[in-house]
């Protein structure tokens, strides 16, 4: 609770202070393309993660298939 009051107060300190308003302008200049780099790099990292998990499939198939002794077959599959 002393927490919530303290961030309350330094809120409000922030609001009333003259040159806070420069911070301000270049905050919600610089946000916009810090979340485009945040989500930028998650998607990054999800395409190459599904592109991994793509390959280590094929190859799994593949070994299965290169070991296969008999006919195969579309029951097989």
């Amino acid at each position: 609770m002393i927490l919530l009051a303290t961030l309350k107060r330094q809120i409000g300190k922030f609001r009333k202070e003259e040159e806070g308003a420069s911070q301000s302008v270049e905050f919600l200049l610089s946000f916009p393309l810090l979340v485009w780099a945040l989500l930028a790099t998650l998607q990054y990292f999800d395409a190459y993660r599904t592109q991994l998990i793509s390959t280590k499939a094929s190859i799994t198939l593949g070994d299965m298939i290169s070991r296969e002794k008999g006919t195969f077959d579309s029951t097989y599959m």
